[in-house]
């Protein structure tokens, strides 16, 4: 006797499996806005969830009005805006110490400038871009690409519009 299930069934499985596996989804408790949870929650498709999990990934660094550049938090694909009156500062949140490298690459994927390249420590950490590259020479207004590397497991990117 060969058995068919229909697609909507094996879909149901499928949820059900993995809401047993991963119990946490069940208990989803908010949003997350730019992948920003509370601390033992990860983003899972625009969701905190609880995740039983031994990992310690660092919190993605953020950005907000205080810093003086401004970012739509509910898009993923921000372009972070810089006027030229102002420097920004980076803000990044470790969940333990540990070696994060911070540069800035122009569209072309040229180096511009490292930020960082050391061990920061646990907690939040802030980091200034005066808008000037390695040699100190003022960047032009333009799209560039932040990239954070945080330990030996976190990447992420941010786009950043330079206004002159």
């Amino acid at each position: 006797m060969k058995l068919q299930l229909s697609k909507k069934l094996f879909a149901f499985i499928i949820a059900i499996m993995m809401f047993s596996v991963l119990p946490g989804i069940a208990n989803a408790q908010q949003s997350c806005q730019n992948g920003h949870c509370p601390s033992g929650y990860f983003c899972l498709h625009g969701h905190c969830v609880h995740l039983p999990c031994t990992c310690r990934r660092p919190i993605p660094f953020r950005c907000g009005q205080a810093c003086g550049w401004y970012a739509d938090p509910t898009h993923s694909n921000d372009v972070v805006s810089i006027s030229d009156d102002s420097s920004a500062d980076f803000s990044l949140t470790l969940t333990d110490a540990q070696y994060v490298s911070l540069k800035i690459y122009d569209i072309t994927g040229r180096l511009i400038k490292t930020l960082a390249k050391s061990r920061l420590p646990q907690g939040e950490n802030e980091i200034e871009w005066d808008q000037t590259d390695d040699y100190g020479k003022t960047v032009s207004a333009g799209i560039y690409i932040l990239q954070l590397d945080a330990g030996p497991d976190y990447s992420d990117t941010i786009k950043l519009s330079v206004m002159n």
